[in-house]
């Protein structure tokens, strides 16, 4: 976030996203927030939204969550829900990667 702003640059442009699909971490950068920033934004914890962006998540949060965040990250609730499987779907990838053959 500090480079993109220095450079005056979107932040999404320093980062290689996996897929088309946007996880949470890269809406976080589209919407040019800080985990503290967003987290102060929407009233969640620190820890718990870290956990959420590393895809290590066991149940989707409910819809007030969903949409709070969709504020925050100036996108709708089911967009919001896609970033999180998605989020899911890339800590699963890179754990097939780092367990031994």
């Amino acid at each position: 976030m500090k480079l993109a702003r220095a450079l005056d640059i979107p932040a999404l442009r320093l980062i290689h996203l996996d897929g088309e699909v946007p996880d949470l971490r890269a809406l976080r950068l589209q919407a040019g927030l800080t985990v503290p920033e967003l987290v102060a934004r929407t009233n969640l914890s620190a820890p718990t939204y870290y956990s959420w962006e590393q895809g290590r998540w066991t149940r989707l949060p409910g819809p007030s969550t969903l949409e709070a965040l969709g504020r925050v990250l100036h996108e709708p609730a089911d967009v919001v829900a896609v970033a999180f499987n998605e989020a899911q779907r890339l800590r699963r990838r890179r754990q097939g990667r780092t367990k031994p053959r």
